[in-house]
C-alpha cells in the first residue's frame, strides 16, 4: 500500500515555493516529462536545483542555460 500513497507526491518547488505534484514512481506521467531536456540542460539544472522543480522553473532554468551558453560562445568568438 506504500506504493500507492507515495505514487503522487505533492511538494513545493525548491526554487519558487509553488506546490506541484511529483510522480517519481510513474515518471512517464509526470508533468516534467512534457518538457524536453538535453543531457547538458539536465546537468545545468541539477547544478542549480537539488530536487525537482515546477515546470515554470524548469522552463526558466532551461532558458537560463541557453543564455549562459550563448554568452560563453560569444565570448569565445570575441
Amino acid at each position: 500500500m506504500e506504493y500507492f500513497s507515495t505514487k503522487y507526491t505533492p511538494q513545493n518547488c525548491t526554487r519558487c515555493g509553488t506546490e506541484f505534484t511529483c510522480k517519481p514512481l510513474d515518471i512517464s506521467q509526470c508533468d516534467c516529462m512534457k518538457i524536453r531536456i538535453s543531457p547538458e540542460e539536465q546537468d545545468y539544472i541539477s547544478s542549480k536545483a537539488a530536487t525537482c522543480v515546477c515546470n515554470k522553473c524548469l522552463k526558466e532554468l532551461k532558458l537560463e542555460y541557453y543564455q549562459e551558453y550563448k554568452n560563453k560562445v560569444l565570448n569565445q568568438n570575441a
